[in-house]
């Protein structure tokens, strides 16, 4: 999740950059944790979602992954320990106690009346990150490659990113609302995640360096390339 977010957080950037929109103001992720205690015997899935400010204005990639992990590393602490919230079990128990036919009836009736437009704004986008398997899985006799995440778009949500793996390959979905986003414009977040990595892996190499710091060539000539 941490590595994720940070590579949003560019992604983010390199899209705004490129349609000239000034930001003025860190970028606020929403992201659904995992919370269920590894030593209970209900090992049920259990879930709960924490807003994580991405530090995107920032021009240190690594100072802002390590802000993005302090941060969730509390809220796992908050909601899964000792320093839980007393409502939190409540409700978790709620939510797992209604019908997915019920929850979508609920989503329907919500989309016609339209609450949220009403609500101030206390999130940019969201994040899914959802592990796959680990091992070869087929589908009619053929090895499966990869998998494309697919994350709908919510209400007051432009665009929603998903993360999820196959083997030793992750993909990154990205999907947005037309009306928002316009579709000549989607490459930006491919070429903001492609640059985020690519500094990342520079950075892991070259312990105490910074981004701007002369690079190999070879990575100076992907990064310029996915600009392309």
């Amino acid at each position: 999740n941490d590595l994720c977010l940070a590579m949003i957080s560019e992604a983010l950037n390199v899209y705004f950059d490129g349609i000239s929109e000034e930001v003025d103001g860190d970028f606020v992720i929403g992201v659904p944790m995992n919370t269920r205690d590894e030593s209970s015997p209900d090992r049920g899935n259990k879930l709960s979602v924490s807003l994580i400010n991405t530090y995107s204005s920032n021009t240190s990639l690594m100072e802002r992954l390590a802000g993005i992990k302090e941060q969730t590393n509390s809220a796992k602490q908050v909601r899964s320990g000792k320093g839980k919230a007393k409502n939190t079990e409540s409700f978790d128990n709620l939510i797992a106690a209604v019908s997915p036919i019920v929850l979508d009836g609920l989503m329907l009736v919500l989309d016609k009346v339209k609450p949220w437009s009403k609500i101030p704004m206390i999130g940019n986008t969201g994040l899914s990150n959802v592990p796959g398997p680990r091992t070869a899985v087929y589908f009619a006799g053929m090895p499966v490659k990869c998998s494309i995440p697919m994350v709908p778009i919510a209400p007051n949500f432009g665009i929603n990113f998903g993360v999820t793996s196959m083997g030793d390959v992750f993909s990154f979905g990205v999907h947005a609302c037309g009306e928002i986003v316009a579709e000549k414009n989607m490459h930006y977040f491919v070429d903001g995640l492609n640059k985020a990595y690519l500094d990342l892996q520079y950075l892991v190499k070259n312990p105490g360096k910074s981004v701007a710091q002369r690079r190999t060539k070879k990575v100076d000539a992907l990064i310029s390339s996915s600009y392309s």
